[in-house]
């Protein structure tokens, strides 16, 4: 048996709802999320007009990743 390391990804689902309107689940704040939630942005195109950004059951994690991803959406000094 070999040991292996299983990656979990925060950012577990991200798709469009229609044109211009997406959505992008969190599960939790990782040292990834901040990373994959551009990840998962650049995926969805450069014209959203809406996004949900759902964070139901997500127990929090590491304050730097929340912070990280509030920036993308708040203007500076918010």
């Amino acid at each position: 048996m070999v040991r292996d390391e299983i990656p979990r990804y925060s950012v577990d689902l991200h798709f469009m709802i229609r044109p211009g309107i997406g959505y992008l689940h969190i599960s939790g704040f990782q040292e990834t999320t901040d990373q994959e939630v551009s990840k998962a942005l650049d995926a969805m195109g450069g014209d959203l007009n809406g996004l949900i950004l759902d964070l139901r059951q997500n127990p929090g994690g590491l304050l730097s990743e929340g912070v990280g991803v509030a920036d993308k959406f708040l203007r500076k000094g918010r």
